[in-house]
């Protein structure tokens, strides 16, 4: 059913037959310019095809072409780039085209490919058959352009268009692990890539979009931080029904630091549904015990250990690299060093951010400490400026 190499459903060109398609494809000796545009002409117009031995014959026919323009890149790639540029210019977008042609660019690396990635999440419709047919790679090409930090404002707008209502999921293997996602933990990982712009972006869109505030909510508790609580907090003061007050509350205290812990003891209760005030009553208590010292503590249940300064950076800086991938690191360790705070807050987010590059179910394990990290540097940096 799918590729060994993209794990990806080819289709056939609309209005040819198989065996007509694939003899007018073979790589004679000849110009290279030419080949390649006679080879992208046959990605134009697929349709899901229902014959899985048609499937398999498109596969090995598709990997050859792609293997073709990789093997002379030079000359390649850049008329692949122009094309993609004419089809986004196209009144009609052929989704598949502009998807598959995008997502090549971006895997060789093509200098200005991200930018003409954002542009192929703009145009690319998510409800098309042949591109539900090939959700991974449109997942994998939105991957590629978050982590990018490209135009990180189209980006995020694209996602959000393509991802935020789609419940649908993908399987996939990725060495050594078979992979299951679901919706929602394809939404986070296409926002969460993004980093600080994501956060910014979703705080933006509380305000105006009251039915999507749980989405949001979520999204937020899992990769925002300090700043996105002004906008969280004026949810929370209006909110009256108990989804909404709970979500506010677990972002606010995940990820809000000592300005989330303050807006939640701030609110009166008194005009919400009888379950949110049981609810703001219960955790008060817990509430007002949050601190750098409790937070330690929690951490230390994971892993006990202190190595100096210098050994801590340099096992915060492989983790960095290792896109989150650690075993070596106490997170206490982290709170209790002597390294400036405001960077090793600022470490701590990017880290969240390529740890979403992973695409593997384990970064949503690793994402509760990465985040009990970033809310106790919050308090260790309200600590030290009330100290000053």
């Amino acid at each position: 059913m799918i590729s060994s190499r993209r794990l990806r459903v080819w289709a056939i060109l609309a209005g040819l037959g198989i065996a007509l398609w694939l003899a007018s494809t073979g790589h004679a000796e000849g110009n290279v310019a030419d080949e390649v545009r006679h080879d992208l002409d046959g990605l134009r117009g697929f349709t899901v095809p229902k014959d899985p031995k048609m499937i398999a014959a498109m596969n090995q026919r598709m990997d050859a072409t792609w293997k073709f323009a990789k093997a002379h890149a030079n000359e390649a790639l850049p008329i692949i780039a122009e094309e993609l540029q004419r089809a986004l210019a196209a009144p009609a977008k052929d989704s598949f085209f502009i998807m598959d042609t995008a997502f090549l660019l971006c895997s060789e690396h093509r200098k200005g490919a991200e930018e003409l990635g954002v542009a192929a999440l703009q145009a690319i419709d998510p409800n098309a058959d042949i591109i539900r047919a090939n959700w991974q790679e449109l997942f994998e090409l939105a991957m590629k352009v978050g982590a990018s930090g490209v135009e990180a404002r189209r980006y995020l707008a694209a996602v959000d268009r393509l991802y935020f209502s789609n419940e649908k999921g993908i399987e996939m293997f990725r060495v050594p692990h078979y992979v299951l996602l679901n919706g929602e933990e394809l939404r986070l990982m296409v926002f969460g890539v993004a980093g600080d712009a994501a956060a910014v972006y979703l705080a933006e869109q509380l305000a105006d979009r009251p039915g999507d505030r749980p989405k949001l909510l979520e999204l937020l508790g899992a990769v925002g931080g300090e700043e996105q609580v002004p906008a969280v907090n004026a949810v929370l003061t209006k909110a009256k029904d108990f989804e909404t007050v709970t979500r506010c509350v677990g972002m606010l205290m995940r990820v809000g630091g000592p300005a989330g812990r303050a807006a939640v003891l701030a609110v009166d209760p008194k005009s919400m549904d009888r379950a949110s005030r049981d609810y703001m009553e219960k955790i008060r208590r817990s509430v007002e015990g949050v601190s750098v010292k409790q937070i330690a503590k929690e951490l230390e249940e994971v892993a006990e250990g202190q190595p100096n300064d210098a050994t801590l950076q340099h096992l915060l800086d492989e983790m960095e690299r290792n896109d989150g991938v650690d075993d070596k690191t106490p997170p206490a360790a982290v709170l209790r060093s002597g390294l400036p705070t405001d960077a090793l807050l600022a470490q701590m987010k990017r880290i969240r951010a390529r740890s979403f590059r992973r695409m593997a179910s384990h970064v949503f394990e690793d994402l509760p400490i990465t985040n009990l990290l970033i809310n106790g540097l919050q308090f260790r940096r309200a600590a030290e400026q009330a100290g000053k």
